[in-house]
């Protein structure tokens, strides 16, 4: 897992100058299909693909193991694999946190994500980094939810199964009050996204996307793509 890291840290140098200009310009050509995109966005945050929704699972899991552990800062590691017809993701997650507890008896976990691996599904392969910079609130027994701030993204090396192209991409969430269950269910929320990348073929095109995505309960969400809605299933 090491030697992909170092790997894909470097395809990804290569293209840092052409891909950071897509993701901060607005105009847009589309070498990435809007179904492609979708589903990448989709596959993003979904927890059969290692998703945001698997990050949250993680998060959770970690706040059970260092709730009663005040002014704690330290490390730990998560391994992520699954696989059925449709879908698998294998990953590797480092967790770095710290828990601050208030005088009033308010509990905020920081917590710093660095993962890397791959996912596939039934049209896209990506091998990718993630990283997740979050505050999690409302760990006290008092308290039916919690509620997350903060920023997730994953960036890497995407190949279209229906057209064959290899994509240089990012994808990044600004996450505003995600309100979660004590089980790990998200019930509401939003994240402002940005999708942006350029192909590797011989023309380069780069591509840019932005909008929004609306938790919803029941493991969904709403994504506005392009000015249409689209419903997508997180679970």
């Amino acid at each position: 897992m090491k030697t992909k890291s170092i790997w894909i840290i470097s395809m990804i140098t290569i293209t840092l100058n052409a891909l950071l200009i897509s993701c901060e310009t607005t105009p847009f050509s589309l070498p990435l299909k809007k179904t492609e995109a979708i589903e990448l966005i989709d596959e993003c945050l979904s927890a059969q693909s290692g998703g945001f929704t698997h990050y949250v699972s993680d998060v959770i899991k970690l706040h059970q193991q260092v709730e009663d552990s005040c002014n704690l800062s330290s490390e730990c590691t998560f391994n992520s694999a699954d696989q059925n017809v449709e879908f698998n993701h294998e990953y590797a997650s480092n967790y770095s946190y710290s828990l601050n507890c208030g005088n009033t008896g308010s509990k905020e976990l920081s917590i710093n994500l660095n993962a890397s691996g791959s996912f596939e599904s039934p049209g896209l392969f990506s091998t990718d980094l993630i990283n997740a910079n979050c505050h999690l609130i409302g760990q006290d027994n008092n308290q039916l939810e919690y509620i997350l701030n903060g920023y997730y993204s994953r960036e890497g090396i995407l190949k279209s199964k229906a057209t064959k192209e290899d994509f240089i991409y990012c994808l990044s969430l600004t996450l505003t009050d995600v309100l979660i269950s004590k089980n790990g269910n998200i019930l509401s929320g939003t994240a402002k996204y940005i999708l942006g990348g350029v192909s590797k073929g011989i023309t380069s095109e780069s591509f840019n996307y932005m909008g929004e995505i609306k938790f919803e309960d029941s493991k969904q969400a709403t994504l506005t793509f392009l000015e249409k809605e689209y419903w997508l299933k997180i679970d």
